[in-house]
Formats: structure tokens, C-alpha cells, sequence
């Protein structure tokens, strides 16, 4: 567990933000389920961090885009409400991956919306540098930098 919180710099592979404001203490995802796939239960390559809310959203679950492995400008967020959505330019399979991900592990409930809003206000209201936004939610920083707002 320490070696992939060090990996991921603190980071939930799902909700792209850090652990101190994460919903529930960080655990390992295996993004190919042990029940689905026993012989990847101890593959380095198959752990995810993810904190127990999201891991457990997860639980077996097939339909969710990997972390690893997510092209670029999938999702959209609006900063102000914490809103996640596809990007509307996506092809029509690529939005249903999305969609998916965003359904099964409710990445648009009003608690992750919540998580989201907080992080770019404290940004805002405390004068943060945008590289302490960047390290600390990713997601957020992404969003805000292509929205031309840092």
C-alpha cells in the first residue's frame, strides 16, 4: 500500500484527487477483479489506488475505463458545480465508455461533485498556486487549465 501511494503521489486513480479529501481511507484496486481473474490478484500491473468509496463502487464491475490508460479530454467538468460529464465531442462508443465509468462509480453524486467544487474554491478564495492545485487534484487542475482558468 505504501509503494502505490507513492506511485500515485497520494492521487485516487478514479476520482483524480488527493487522499486528504478523499471519501473513505486509500485502498488497492485490482482494476481486473481477483473473482474475474485470480492469476492477477498479486500483478503490480493490475493495482490501482483508489480510496474504499470508489473501490467498492467498483467491486467487480467490467464497463469502467482504466486510469492508466484514459486518452486524453474524455471528461468535462464544470468548476462551478462540480459537474462530470462526457466530453460531447467524443464519438458515440467512446461517450457510452464514459458515461459508463461516470454511472458505475457515481463520479457526478453530489458528494464527488462536492469533493470537486471544494477543491477549485480553496484554489480561488486562498490564492493557491495553481501547481499546489495540479499536485493535490489533477482532474481539477486539468479541467481549469484547458478552460483557460489558471
Amino acid at each position: 500500500m505504501t509503494d502505490l501511494h507513492h506511485s500515485y503521489a497520494g492521487i485516487c486513480a478514479y476520482l483524480g484527487v488527493y487522499f486528504e479529501r478523499v471519501m473513505g481511507a486509500g485502498s488497492v484496486d485490482h482494476f481486473i477483479a481477483k473473482s474475474t481473474h485470480a492469476g492477477l490478484a498479486y500483478e503490480w500491473s493490475n493495482y490501482r489506488l483508489a480510496c474504499s468509496t470508489m473501490n467498492s463502487r467498483k467491486g467487480a464491475a467490467n464497463d469502467v475505463l482504466d486510469p492508466f490508460y484514459l486518452a486524453p479530454d474524455l471528461f468535462r467538468l464544470q468548476l462551478s458545480t462540480g459537474h462530470i460529464y462526457p466530453n460531447p465531442k467524443l464519438a458515440a462508443k467512446a461517450r457510452r465508455l464514459v458515461e459508463d465509468t461516470i454511472e458505475r462509480l457515481r463520479l457526478d453524486d453530489q458528494q464527488c461533485r462536492e469533493l470537486r467544487v471544494n477543491w477549485y474554491q480553496d484554489y480561488l478564495e486562498h490564492g493557491l498556486p495553481s501547481d499546489y492545485l495540479k499536485k493535490k487534484s489533477p482532474f481539477v487542475w486539468h479541467e481549469a487549465n484547458r478552460q483557460g482558468l489558471l
